[in-house]
């Protein structure tokens, strides 16, 4: 008797699950902002977003990597991790840790701070950090100690979380200062004085993690509780920090003397180096994709979906010796086939849908990996073009995708439109200045076609809004999935980051949103395009009703 072959797995599909397309929005967490707030967006306003537009019938918000980073100025990036294995206590909602509203201690940080246009990452992370020290104090008094419910789900947390969350909390603490990672001593004796003489910051670190997890995974759960299917949607960073507790306590599992990076393209011509650690691929086949896998299951904790940063990397990475330009990298092969079967598995048995960022030089290879295991594509409207610079149809996008106009490496929807991004580009020396007066008219022709393309397939003569007409462009897709930026529903003009910019230059991964969560949520023209959406993605017809209030 033969033996068939193994089936092979396939990711989650969303269809499936939600009986038809989905729609949701995409923001960056540290961006929003509400009346009284600590300075950043944190779980608080995630909660209010939920709240808001549950009703509306979105089925997911999607969120940057809430991976942990140092916070600071120079050092903010959310793909900049020092673990992508443990979130970053930056996004706890001071007002929802139960000990700092029974202390009745609980203040605000400064107007000054709170009204800025860019997260000022030094002075809210060592605000909260003591106000969180203040609310561990008290949980080790009130709940640890007697082993309050409270305490007994702290203890099954560092139970179920092992050495990997001991190893992380240790490196912080040798690092010092609560932001950076040092290995801590090596001989027995020193280890073991080390661990004596520090358990109260080793408890303290591991506390976060513990009020982190349970504040995310209780907005996860009453996200499902009103009707978002799909609940939050993570994001896996491709790479680690050199210093991240990842790389200084697993050093057998990365290539440490080189970094990721993209070849010389249209945007960047000398290449770009990201400083990122990858795994070693032969350690990676040798442990059976193990370290991968864990990064996977982690980053769906607390969420029903997870979009894979840089999906090529799982079949290849471009590599660059240290103190190289990106001109002078390689591309190395992946176990590709090994490393999606196991995020197939992962997806199947979460029920998670998974999507992959699969943009720039992507090997031959990939779009078939990535449909035999069911990993969703991204669309990227604006990069959606022909050869003449049409964009191309609806119709044309594929099934299994998630379709957006753009993502976070591009200027907000109206910023391109006035073509906003061009004298940054200038700035940051992406383009030359005597080059601006062509870019501008390239930029008009791309407006035209876009433009064009909007009043084909997008109704723009209902409103004359090219953020509400781009909307019902991608609710016309079969895409599984499609995802509104919040950037683009408020009319931000700014973007949160440009590839290659250092933060003295241009302030990456700080910009705050200029309206609130509440005033976002509840203008009448918010509502309208959402629900717009969700209609026309359930197959209701909404066309004689978008362009009214």
């Amino acid at each position: 008797m033969t033996q068939r072959p193994p089936r092979t797995p396939r990711c989650a599909d969303p269809r499936r699950i939600l009986g038809r397309k989905g729609v949701g929005l995409w923001v960056n967490l540290y961006s929003l902002r509400s009346d009284g707030d600590h300075g950043v967006g944190d779980f608080g306003h995630l909660a209010r977003l939920v709240r808001a537009t549950a009703p509306l019938g979105i089925d997911f918000i999607g969120l940057n990597p809430l991976h942990q980073i140092e916070n600071t100025a120079q050092r903010n990036s959310p793909y900049f991790p020092l673990s992508r294995r443990w979130r970053n206590p930056l996004y706890i909602d001071l007002n929802a840790v139960p000990e700092l509203a029974a202390s009745g201690r609980l203040k605000g940080i400064g107007a000054r701070v709170r009204t800025r246009p860019h997260v000022d990452y030094d002075t809210v992370y060592a605000f909260k950090l003591e106000r969180l020290r203040v609310a561990h104090r008290f949980f080790v008094k009130d709940h640890f100690e007697p082993r309050s419910p409270r305490g007994k789900d702290y203890a099954a947390f560092i139970e179920r979380s092992g050495d990997e969350l001991l190893r992380h909390v240790m490196t912080l603490v040798a690092g010092g200062d609560d932001r950076h990672a040092a290995l801590p001593p090596r001989t027995r004796r020193a280890f073991d004085r080390f661990i004596e003489q520090r358990i109260e910051d080793l408890d303290f670190h591991a506390w976060l993690q513990f009020e982190t997890a349970r504040q995310l995974a209780a907005i996860d759960a009453e996200a499902r509780a009103l009707g978002m299917r799909l609940g939050l949607y993570h994001d896996l960073a491709i790479g680690a920090a050199p210093g991240s507790s990842e790389v200084l306590t697993d050093t057998d599992a990365y290539a440490a003397k080189t970094f990721l990076g993209a070849p010389p393209d249209g945007y960047s011509r000398n290449g770009q180096v990201w400083n990122l650690v990858p795994f070693d691929p032969a350690e990676l086949q040798r442990r059976k994709g193990a370290p991968y896998a864990s990064l996977v299951a982690a980053n769906l904790d607390g969420g029903g979906m997870l979009r894979i940063d840089h999906v090529i990397g799982l079949a290849r990475q471009y590599w660059i010796a240290r103190g190289k330009s990106g001109r002078r990298g390689s591309f190395v092969p992946f176990p590709g086939p090994a490393l999606f079967r196991l995020v197939a598995r992962i997806s199947q048995q979460r029920r998670a849908p998974i999507v992959g960022e699969d943009l720039g030089t992507i090997p031959r290879e990939l779009p078939g990996l990535m449909r035999k295991y069911g990993v969703l594509s991204t669309r990227f409207m604006l990069f959606e073009r022909d050869a003449d610079g049409a964009f191309r149809a609806p119709a044309r996008y594929p099934r299994e995708s998630l379709a957006t106009f753009a993502n976070h490496d591009v200027v907000p929807l109206l910023g391109w439109l006035r073509g906003l991004d061009l004298p940054l580009r200038v700035k940051l020396g992406l383009l030359d200045a005597k080059e601006l007066a062509t870019s501008r008219r390239a930029r008009r022709g791309e407006v035209a076609a876009f433009l064009a393309a909007l009043r084909e397939h997008g109704e723009l003569a209902l409103d004359d809004d090219p953020v509400a007409a781009s909307a019902r462009f991608l609710a016309r897709t079969p895409s599984s999935l499609v995802g509104l930026a919040l950037d683009d529903l408020a009319g931000e003009t700014k973007p949160v980051n440009i590839p290659t910019a250092t933060n003295d230059v241009y302030p990456c991964w700080s910009r705050r949103m200029r309206t609130t969560v509440e005033e976002i949520t509840s203008d009448p023209r918010f509502v309208r395009i959402v629900t717009d959406v969700v209609a026309r993605r359930r197959g209701v017809n909404r066309a004689r009703t978008s362009g009214t209030a």
